[in-house]
């Protein structure tokens, strides 16, 4: 696995690419049909599975959607930390910006799961499990702090300096800084990427605004497409006024 694969990838269980079909579910069918090599097992939740898969149906009964939706991070982020070769070969690939570009298309599939980078709520599982593999344990942020540590790499500060916004009050404080908060926004907005040119935030609902706020924990790509489509000029946050700056 220490090969650079930069090519968009179909990661599905049934890939004619090794790496591909690795990043799936289910690997063994893979391994049957000799695309694999090695098989996948998983030590899951105290349980040893065969697979990823088995693993995800194993827990998946009686789930919503979003809620399949967060144990399908939980089970890739647990393959990838068991297999550091594959989220070292992500890391080679560059990462983020490789999987945004590769999709999710099986013969037959629900079609939130379908789709290209965070089109798909496949992908952006994977996304966010390999975000999780591959980065050391994040420090927990109290809300007794005044500001948001300032971090070059984080896309929740990025749009904070977009919109010309200082995210201070507590509750927003809490979303740009609680992952799995911002997650549950998350889930929803990954349904609500496509707006309509004449979106503005003054029309949006006190929800629709913390989704926006939250994109960034999701995708800084269509964080920035948000932001390009709705009107920041006054602040979202209604305990918080601000008067709108002019270009």
């Amino acid at each position: 696995m220490s090969v650079t694969i930069k090519p968009p990838l179909n990661i599905h269980s049934w890939a004619k690419t090794p790496f591909a079909a690795a990043l799936s579910l289910f690997t063994q069918s893979a391994r049957k049909s000799g695309v694999l090599t090695q098989d996948y097992p998983l030590e899951f939740r105290g349980k040893t599975f065969p697979c990823a898969g088995t693993a995800y149906q194993h827990f998946n009964e009686n789930l919503d959607e979003d809620e399949a939706f967060e144990l399908l991070i939980e089970v890739m982020s647990t393959k990838l930390k068991q297999y550091p070769k594959l989220t070292e070969t992500i890391t080679l690939s560059d990462g983020i910006d490789w999987l945004k570009t590769c999709f999710h298309r099986p013969d037959s599939c629900n079609k939130f799961w379908q789709g290209t980078g965070y089109r798909s709520g496949y992908i952006t599982a994977l996304i966010n499990a390999y975000r999780e593999a591959a980065q050391p344990p994040e420090k927990i942020i109290t809300i007794e702090d005044e500001q948001l540590i300032e971090d070059l790499n984080d896309d929740r500060q990025k749009l904070s300096n977009r919109v010309f916004y200082n995210p201070i009050s507590f509750e927003l404080y809490i979303l740009f800084n609680n992952k799995i908060k911002a997650r549950e926004w998350g889930i929803h907005l990954i349904k609500e990427l496509y707006i309509g040119e004449g979106f503005s935030i003054q029309d949006s609902n006190h929800q629709d605004m913390k989704f926006e706020l939250v994109m960034p924990m999701v995708d800084e790509t269509a964080a920035t497409t948000l932001v390009e489509l709705a009107n920041f000029g006054c602040c979202p946050h209604e305990n918080n006024p601000k008067d709108p700056i002019s270009p």
